[in-house]
């Protein structure tokens, strides 16, 4: 089983007041390379086989290219992405499609959540199927369950992402197929953390 890994970072960052992507951590690396770290410290498992990671950004930032290709990424530019998420997600996807024969999942991360750990990453693709949605969730303090990110989707799903329109990413997709939904349990707040402002960072 092949399933490529697309990393969305083409956002415009309105919130943070500047490109979160390229804001320097402690370590004098950027947030997306702690992002990568997650998704290239994963290899194949078992039977399936992960393609190079797909990063998808903004059109022209050549700083941001140069991280993600030096690293053995692949850079997928996104003229649209001022559409939104879901132009962005459709790009990578797109992209992953095209160049891999016989892709039957992908999962889709968000670029500002560093603070996932690899072994969520694991089991989720552990559980990867091409007819199912899997999606990482962890009970709260309060008894009640939260879903997270990122999200694998088998290629029975490819064509409704593709016809994505707006800024709600694949969540769309994600409510239409209530019966391909496989739901992991997680131990790993990191799921829930996304970087919209600076004070979210663990400095």
């Amino acid at each position: 089983m092949k399933l490529s890994v697309v990393v969305v970072a083409a956002g415009s960052s309105r919130r943070f007041g500047s490109s979160k992507m390229q804001y320097v951590m402690s370590d004098g690396r950027v947030l997306l390379e702690h992002s990568l770290d997650i998704y290239e410290s994963v290899g194949n498992i078992e039977s399936i086989k992960i393609t190079p990671v797909i990063v998808v950004l903004p059109p022209d930032n050549a700083s941001l290219k140069k991280i993600v290709e030096a690293r053995g990424a692949i850079a997928k530019d996104c003229p649209d992405s001022h559409q939104g998420m879901s132009a962005s997600i459709k790009a990578g996807l797109s992209y992953a499609v095209s160049s891999t024969t016989n892709l039957e999942a992908c999962l889709i991360a968000l670029g500002d959540m560093p603070y996932v750990a690899p072994k969520t990453i694991e089991l989720l693709i552990n559980s990867a199927q091409p007819n199912k949605i899997i999606i990482p969730y962890q009970f709260k303090a309060d008894g009640k369950s939260k879903n997270g990110n990122p999200v694998i989707f088998g290629k029975e799903f490819f064509p409704e992402i593709l016809a994505l329109q707006g800024d709600k990413g694949a969540k769309s997709v994600l409510n239409a197929n209530p019966q391909a939904q496989c739901f992991i349990e997680v131990q790993d707040a990191g799921i829930f953390q996304d970087i919209d402002r600076p004070e979210d960072l663990k400095i």
